[in-house]
């Protein structure tokens, strides 16, 4: 089973905050609450943390060459070609220029790995 894990950019540090999504407005604000539950040392702890909602990602439940995790919104690259990865409604792919590739493909076949993300680039 794939592990349903999303991230997103904190707007108070900027940095990545990974864990559950719950897709909550601040009743003041409007921006979307991102609940995060971490693991510590057998006890699970939660904080809601603001994030900016165009930067949310899920999870594709594949890893890079390297074993770092992919989430929508990443480039892959392999030194010769860079793809980003979308979701289009009925799955994961890699996108480069309007074409479309499998994401496994470009991973097991062509040595890609995470080079960047579309949020910092």
């Amino acid at each position: 089973m794939r592990e349903i894990l999303f991230r997103g950019k904190s707007t108070d540090s900027g940095n990545w905050i990974y864990g559950s999504l719950v897709n909550v407005k601040h009743p003041i604000t409007s921006k979307v609450v991102c609940t995060i539950f971490r693991d510590h040392d057998d006890f699970v702890t939660a904080s809601d943390v603001y994030i900016n909602p165009e930067t949310i990602g899920q999870f594709t439940g594949l890893t890079d060459k390297n074993g770092k995790k992919i989430f929508e919104g990443h480039l892959l690259g392999n030194g010769k070609a860079e793809y980003r990865v979308v979701w289009n409604g009925s799955g994961c792919y890699a996108e480069n220029e309007g074409a479309i590739s499998e994401i496994d493909f470009l991973i097991e076949d062509c040595g890609f790995e995470i080079t960047g993300n579309i949020h910092d680039k």
